[in-house]
Parts: C-alpha cells; sequence; structure tokens
C-alpha cells in the first residue's frame, strides 16, 4: 500500500464531524423551512378569515343601505333631506362599491341654509339643493334671511366608517318615469314654455340630484352659540376641515389643541346626533359607540343632475325647455345672493348731503332689477323747514341714490334703512327755510323670480 493511500485518523475524524455537521444544517434549514411553511399558512389563513370576516360586513352594510342608492335627494319643509328612489332603476348590489374609510374631523359650517342639512351636503351644492331648486324652502328661507340678523354657525363633527359609491353609467331613469317625459318632449300641443314647467313639475316631485357617493357614519352638530355659554375665551376657530381622528394626525391651529377642541365637545349638552348612540353623555362616548350596526348616511358628495343621465336626443328636443329651466334656477340663485350680500352691508340711518349720496345695487345687473325715479322741487313755508319723504312699493328694495340740486340741502335723516324693504321713509332737514329742496331720486327694486 502506498503511503498517500493510507487516510490518517485525523483525516478520518475531521470527515465525520463535517458530516455530522452537515446533517445538522440540513435538519436545521429543513426546520426552519417547515416552521416558515407553517407561519406563512397561519398568516393566509388568518388573511382569508378577515377577507372573508370584512366581505361579510360589507355586505351587511350593503344589504342594510342598499334601499338608498340610486335615489334622488331633496330637503323637505322641516329642513331635513329626503331620500326618493321613485323615477330611478335598481342597481344590481355587485356593482355598488363600499369601501372602508374610516376618519373623524370637525368643520365650522353657517347655519343660514337650512341648518338641520348644513353638515351632510358639501357647501358649495347645499346652496342648489336645498333652495335654489326647493320651492318649498325657497320662499321660506328667503324670508328668514331677510328677517334674521343674527349670525349662526354649526359646528359638525363627522365620524366616517365608509361609503357607498356607484358610477354614472349604472344610474338610468325607470321605464315609466322616461315615458312621463318623452310625453312632454313629444306633444305638440305644449309652448317651450309649458314644456319647461311640466319638467319642472316632474322634477319637484321626485328630485333633481342624484348623488353617487354617499357617506355612512355619525355626525355630532352643535350650535356655535352653546360652545360660546360654555367659555367664551375658548371659542373655537377652524379654517376648513380639521382631523381629529386622534391627536397624533390633529392638524394644529393658531389657538386650539386637540384637548382643547375635544374638552369643548365633551362640555356642549344641546346637541343634534346622527348615528351611534343618541343618548351618549358626552362626545367621546358618542364616538366610541359608532360601529357597523348604528352607522347612518351623514352625507352626500359627487351629485349629478337628473339632466346629465337623459339621453343625447332628449336633450336635443328638450333644449329649449331646458334651457329655461336653467335660467329660473340661475335667477334664483342671483336673487338669493344679492340678499346675502347685502344683508352684510345694512348699516347707515343718517347722512350729510353734499351733491349726491347713494346706498346698495343702484344698477341694472340683471333682468330682476329695475329702477323708478322721483323728483322734488319743494318752495318751503319760513316755519316748515323739514320735509319727510314716504312710499311703499310691491318688490324689495335693493339700493337707492340721490343727486341733489339745490346747493343749501343741508341733511336727510333715513328713519329705517330701506334696504329690502318695500317702502321708503326719508326726512330731509334744512338749515335755512326760506330756500327750496330739490333733489333726484333714484330707487332701484329686485322682482321676485317665477
Amino acid at each position: 500500500m502506498k503511503s498517500s493511500d493510507v487516510i490518517s485518523f485525523e483525516t478520518m475524524n475531521n470527515y465525520l464531524i463535517n458530516e455530522d455537521k452537515n446533517k445538522n444544517d440540513i435538519n436545521y434549514f429543513t426546520y426552519l423551512k417547515y416552521f416558515l411553511s407553517v407561519l406563512s399558512l397561519i398568516v393566509y389563513i388568518i388573511d382569508i378569515y378577515y377577507i372573508y370576516s370584512s366581505s361579510k360586513i360589507n355586505q351587511t352594510i350593503l344589504e342594510k343601505f342598499y334601499p338608498v342608492i340610486p335615489s334622488f335627494v331633496r330637503p323637505n319643509s322641516d329642513g331635513y333631506f329626503e331620500i326618493n328612489k321613485n323615477g330611478l332603476r335598481e342597481i344590481p348590489i355587485y356593482n355598488i362599491n363600499f369601501k372602508n374609510e374610516e376618519k373623524c374631523f370637525i368643520q365650522e359650517i353657517e347655519s343660514k341654509q337650512m341648518g338641520n342639512i348644513a353638515g351632510n351636503i358639501d357647501s358649495s351644492n347645499l346652496l342648489n339643493i336645498a333652495i335654489i331648486h326647493s320651492d318649498a324652502n325657497f320662499n321660506s328661507q328667503i324670508n328668514k334671511l331677510i328677517e334674521n340678523s343674527k349670525k349662526y354657525t354649526s359646528f359638525v363633527v363627522k365620524y366616517i366608517l365608509g361609503f357607498m359609491n356607484i358610477n354614472i353609467e349604472d344610474i338610468k331613469l325607470s321605464i315609466s318615469f322616461m315615458k312621463d317625459i318623452e310625453y312632454i318632449s313629444n306633444e305638440n300641443h305644449f309652448s317651450d314654455e309649458q314644456k319647461a314647467i311640466e319638467l319642472d313639475k316632474l322634477f319637484k316631485n321626485c328630485g333633481y340630484f342624484i348623488p353617487q357617493k354617499i357617506y355612512l357614519g355619525g355626525s355630532f352638530i352643535i350650535e356655535n352659540q352653546d360652545i360660546n355659554a360654555i367659555d367664551k375665551n375658548n371659542s373655537m376657530y377652524l379654517s376648513g376641515k380639521i382631523d381629529i381622528t386622534d391627536k397624533f394626525k390633529f392638524n394644529k391651529t393658531n389657538k386650539n389643541t386637540y384637548e382643547n377642541i375635544i374638552s369643548i365637545l365633551n362640555k356642549v349638552q344641546k346637541t343634534n346626533i346622527i348615528g351611534g348612540n343618541k343618548n351618549a353623555e358626552n362626545f367621546e362616548s358618542w364616538k366610541k359607540s359608532i360601529n357597523e350596526d348604528n352607522i347612518e348616511v351623514i352625507g352626500y358628495e359627487n351629485l349629478i343632475e337628473i339632466t346629465s343621465i337623459f339621453s343625447n336626443q332628449l336633450k336635443s328636443n328638450l333644449k329649449k325647455p331646458l334651457e329655461l329651466l336653467e335660467k329660473k334656477y340661475n335667477l334664483r340663485k342671483k336673487y338669493y345672493d344679492i340678499i346675502a350680500d347685502l344683508k352684510e352691508r345694512i348699516k347707515i340711518k343718517k347722512f350729510g348731503i353734499s351733491s349726491s349720496l347713494s346706498e346698495g345695487i343702484c344698477n341694472i345687473e340683471n333682468e330682476l332689477i329695475y329702477s323708478k325715479r322721483i323728483n322734488i322741487k319743494e318752495k318751503l313755508d319760513f316755519f316748515d323747514n323739514n320735509f319727510n319723504l314716504q312710499y311703499s312699493f310691491s318688490d324689495i328694495i335693493i339700493g337707492w341714490k340721490i343727486d341733489s340740486f339745490e346747493s343749501l340741502n343741508r341733511e336727510l335723516n333715513v328713519v329705517n334703512s330701506p334696504i329690502l324693504q318695500k317702502e321708503i321713509n326719508f326726512y330731509f332737514i334744512r338749515s335755512f327755510d326760506i330756500f327750496g329742496t330739490g333733489y333726484n331720486i333714484e330707487i332701484f327694486f329686485m322682482k321676485y323670480p317665477e
């Protein structure tokens, strides 16, 4: 035997040790692979269970709120929204999307426009849906706007658990409703004005706006004066929406912290609560009580007009009547906006007259506005140096101006500002009673939009 063929004891021993080590390594990796496989299986089962549970909850929520979508949304005379499905075809439930989207925010909203629903509609759409397209509310809200000198705001806290969403392609008018519209469109005895009137009647009965997105959760609404009554020094100053899901996500303002806002909300007694436990003692208890069993509809977004789902042919056939309706709604909006603007500007009572003065809107901005002139040329007696001018009118006054053409006209006392009223009561005072009084007066009115 050659020496090279002899395997030393040491070499054999090392070989055996390495062999055992390799076996141990293989066993270790086998066990590790087995453990990871089992762990992956457990995670997979948990994921499947979570998806199944979540899907089951989502399906339950969809089934619960399926009756409200698709539907028209409109305000009633009590200041709350109501849902109306008449006129729309049902959408298969599998075409309705539900998405979990948990978030909580607070927002300050002016309450002059239908206070009870101020938190349900985006402010850019609130005026249109709550007032402009509602015959029942337009007149009453105009009167409240004119008569009420106070400006109210609400703080609306929304806790959203999720939303339902539908595609515009899935929204279709019912067969019976389409027949009503086509009858109006094809009736040769109707003028365009009559067709517009008949369409307006249909829209009043069913609604004009259809929301594509409906938020589900709870709303906690409080009036500004209720906050100020608690602590006037801790009034809430907000701009836009403030996220209050938790204090770590809270966007601070200059004067408030998360703890301060929560403290104020918890002290408020008078609230309007939608969803959750309506008997909760404070805000935090209410917030924790919200779950999928007690959520309600708390908001609408992506509102589309009924005319947007008309066919192109139907829009073409009804082009003129629809334009007349659009004109009506636009004039209502102008009427409301002008009154809201003038409400902020009523402040004058007494003037010194030099050559001319004016108040309010003194030009013809649209077809609702017109003016009348009153010319005064009076020769006053020695013992009568004052002159009273009082008239009543059928439409509201939105502006007036006076040009004086007598050099000694001195002072005008406006007994009550005529802006947004239907009468004028001017009291003219002169320093020299032996001279005459001369004025050119122009009063600007605004007709009520029909």
